[in-house]
């Protein structure tokens, strides 16, 4: 039976009601040793009535567990009235938090808040299961916690702004169909501050962690497991700390621009600001979009005028894949200037970078300083390859794709990685490359105390910890080491270099492992089983006696998902007509006997226009799926005579377009009707002409994504996509 979203106006009251705190709340007087005791969803809502700067010192904690898997949540409050106070939860869990499930909700800011301001502190609040969806036609702020956090000045004058989040856990999903900015965090959507010089703004992520899958289908998307975005433009003194945060669930963007990251997916930072990243971590896959995409396992994309910014002690061990531009293992694109402190050290990645970028680097996909003091130091990259296609435009490294200006030092590289399937090799632990170390020297804990001087111990004292022989680096709070993620390949080959050491293979009809072992003679040797007999996720445990030798010490290995890149075939109908099938191609081929299992969806809407198809339901547990959407036509046949392919000598142009959109329709043509189709099908702009050639016709339309419908005497010309700036 579908599950049906119960909306109850008793929740969803979205004007301030008069305070009854007795009847509000089981127990409680606001303050911090009496907090306010929320015991049930209603009252979990009644706190939309204790917003505004003047409840900044109220205290509210959760008593229990809490189902809201039954409502369709309205977020509480938002930057006009926000919440300023204090809510702990008690490490109990509020399930199934959902929004926008019937499919018409415009929240501009959606999350458990609306917007948080200045004196809001969120500690202990676990958001389990759930899911938040956005349709907005302008642009979009999600987070578990709230859509915004705004650090901004208050009546009483002070001059010291906090926002502090400690102790979150958010397992929700997010889906964003918003047409123009999505912005989205596994806790924050939006940070902001507004505030005027002499301020200091801070605020904290502290202990935070994000296991939700994020995923945003339109152009310019803003995505982090923790932050989506930081947009603090002001002359405060502001700082922006991550502290022991992690992201494992998926984040990603198959529409065009696009910032992704598994901690940051953007950040803007001026004047004395200050930004930290310190033992934070990412194993969920990263994907960035076709046009202008910054991606990294840590941060997309950070733009640096400031005091100081630094990330160290975090690692990224996950399959980061991009199309266009800048793709890195820890951040795809660090710009700086007039900065005083930028550092990346004590860091690393594994996993696999792959797809289409112009620069892709280890650590860094690019990195431009300009007078800033930036350094990148005593990191280690133990990526197996870099699959990059692009480079050919741009460059692709070990360490860094290119460094114009950066101060290189001290920094590894795994001996046998290759760059677009050529091995690269170096000495120089200061070049854009590193130098050599095998996979036995990362799996060892000496490597890294004493040659890349980080503070590690393997009885978990130090910042670091590591199991010698069987895992790399990892936290101490970590209760298991991450498998080291492998890119499927058909016939994959994984350097062994310990019995014991700790490994990820990818399922396969066939593997082969090659020894480099004193106790083995060098050589290829094909696994005895057949990994397709096994689903991914399966833990194996193979020893060499499987193998034809002597000695039984086991091998263990994490069966990966396959990575699949999925395209939706264009499809078009005419109006009141059934749709048609949704079609799609797969690449590479699935292995014999799988298939994917459910189908592609579309955007609702029957009018003429034009409509995404969505991956819907469409997956395998055993492949890692990259979606590529497509769009349907929905015709008027009544006035459609027919649709053509554009002719090779009709040109429209520019493209994005800013006020003036030409079109050159390579011959005199009696009469011509143009039109644009915003993506919910609504006709948003049309023209006719007599007698015309060349084409000029001024756009006042708002930005975003459009479809053109043109009709040359009568026949009607395939869709071309335009984007309005």
């Amino acid at each position: 039976m579908k599950n049906l979203y119960i909306s109850i106006l008793l929740f969803f009251c979205t004007s301030v009601m008069a305070q009854n705190p007795a009847e509000d709340f089981a127990a409680g007087e606001g303050t911090e040793a009496a907090p306010y005791l929320i015991t049930n969803a209603q009252q979990l809502s009644n706190i939309r009535n204790y917003l505004g700067e003047e409840n900044v010192d109220l205290h509210f904690k959760i008593g229990q567990n809490i189902d809201l898997s039954n409502l369709n949540w309205e977020p509480i409050g938002n930057t006009t009235t926000a919440f300023h106070g204090k809510l702990h939860g008690g490490g109990y869990e509020l399930q199934g938090l959902n929004i926008g499930q019937n499919g018409n909700e415009t929240y501009r800011y959606a999350g458990l808040f609306g917007a948080i301001k200045t004196g809001a502190r969120i500690d202990s609040v676990r958001l389990v299961g759930g899911k938040i969806k956005t349709f907005e036609s302008n642009s979009s702020c999600s987070g578990a916690i709230a859509g915004v956090a705004q650090a901004n000045t208050t009546a009483d004058g002070s001059t010291l702004f906090e926002i502090i989040i400690t102790n979150c856990f958010s397992s929700i999903d997010f889906e964003s169909f918003s047409l123009l900015n999505t912005e989205i965090g596994g806790m924050i959507g939006r940070a902001q501050a507004i505030a005027p010089m002499g301020t200091t703004i801070r605020l904290i992520f502290e202990n935070c962690r994000n296991e939700g899958k994020i995923i945003s289908h339109y152009s310019t998307s803003l995505l982090g497991g923790i932050l989506g975005n930081n947009s603090s433009f002001d002359s405060a003194d502001i700082t922006l700390h991550f502290l022991n945060c992690s992201n494992t669930g998926e984040v990603g963007s198959p529409g065009d621009a696009s910032y992704v990251g598994g901690i940051l997916g953007n950040t803007f930072a001026e004047n004395d600001a200050s930004l930290l990243f310190r033992g934070c971590y990412n194993t969920g896959n990263i994907s960035g979009g076709r046009v202008e995409s910054y991606t990294g396992g840590i941060i997309g994309y950070a733009r640096l005028f400031c005091e100081s910014a630094i990330v160290e002690n975090c690692y990224s061990v996950a399959n980061i894949h991009t199309l266009d531009n800048y793709v890195g293992g820890i951040a795809g694109d660090i710009l700086t200037g007039d900065a005083n402190n930028i550092r990346v050290n004590h860091c690393y990645v594994a996993g696999s970078i792959t797809g289409n970028a112009i620069y892709a680097g280890g650590i860094v996909g690019r990195s431009v300083e300009s007078d800033a003091d930036y350094v990148i130091e005593n990191c280690a990259v133990i990526l197996s390859s870099i699959e990059n296609s692009s480079s050919s435009l741009g460059a692709a490294g070990r360490i860094v794709s290119i460094s114009l200006g950066a101060e290189l030092r001290n920094n590894y590289a795994l001996s046998n990685m290759t760059i677009n399937g050529n091995t690269v090799s170096s000495s120089n632990a200061a070049s854009v490359d590193g130098a050599d170390l095998s996979s036995r020297d990362f799996q060892t804990m000496t490597t890294y105390s004493d040659q890349l001087f980080w503070d590690i111990a393997t009885n978990g004292s130090s910042a670091w910890t590591i199991n010698e022989g069987k895992s790399y680096p990892y936290f101490p709070r970590q209760s298991t080491p991450p498998y080291i993620q492998t890119l499927y390949r058909d016939s994959l080959k994984i350097q062994l270099t310990n019995f014991t050491e700790l490994l990820a293979i990818s399922r396969t009809d066939t593997a082969e492992i090659i020894f480099e072992t004193e106790s083995v003679s060098s050589g290829t040797h094909t696994l005895p089983v057949n990994l397709t007999d096994y689903n991914a996720g399966t833990i194996l445990a193979l020893s060499s006696k499987e193998l034809a030798k002597e000695t039984s010490y086991p091998v263990w290995s994490s069966l990966q998902k396959r990575i699949i890149t999925v395209v939706a075939d264009q499809q078009d109908k005419c109006e009141d007509e059934d749709d048609p099938e949704f079609t799609y191609t797969v690449t590479p081929e699935l292995i014999e006997g799988d298939r994917l299992e459910g189908t592609l969806t579309r955007q609702q809407g029957e009018t003429p226009g034009i409509y995404y198809i969505l991956q819907g339901t469409l997956n395998n547990p055993n492949y890692e799926i990259f979606y590529v959407r497509s769009s349907l036509t929905i015709k008027d046949c009544d006035s459609f005579i027919e649709v053509y392919d554009m002719k090779q000598d009709i040109a429209i142009y520019p493209n994005p377009v800013q006020d003036i959109l030409f079109l050159s329709l390579g011959e005199k043509c009696n009469k011509v009707e143009f039109s644009l189709y915003n993506t919910f099908g609504q006709c948003v702009f049309h023209q006719s002409f007599n007698e015309i050639q060349e084409i000029e016709t001024r756009l006042n339309i708002t930005p975003g994504i459009y479809f053109t419908k043109l009709t040359i005497d009568g026949c009607t010309m395939k869709s071309r996509k335009i984007i309005k700036l």
